[in-house]
């Protein structure tokens, strides 16, 4: 239905260039990457707590033998660790040098 072309690698050289380039200019800018500090430390507190509950909830389950029910949240478990644990992990806040690009602002190819 739709036709959609990965720019992974364009993206990837644009980024790269453009850091060379604002480099050679003398230029001295601060390149961060990722989250402001204020929203990422809570964000990680929260997303812990929240593991940490649904780990809760899958001994409570198991403690009452319902292992359906265990099962359930321990998928939901694996899908939001998976899922808000990438996120976190790309988002790191922090600084970095124009000739040393960290692997998480440019895309996998």
């Amino acid at each position: 239905m739709v036709e959609q072309e990965r720019l992974d690698a364009a993206y990837s050289d644009f980024i790269t260039a453009l850091h060379r380039r604002v480099a050679e200019a003398g230029a001295t800018p601060v390149y961060r990457q990722g989250r402001a500090p204020l929203m990422y430390w809570p964000g990680v507190a929260a997303f812990v707590v929240v593991a940490l509950g649904l780990s809760a909830l899958i001994v409570r389950a198991l403690e009452a033998h319902a292992l359906g029910g265990a099962t359930l949240i321990g998928l939901f478990l694996l899908l939001f660790v998976w899922q808000a644990g990438k996120f976190f992990r790309r988002n790191r806040p922090g600084e970095y040098r124009p000739d040393a690009l960290p692997p998480e602002v440019l895309p996998r190819n």
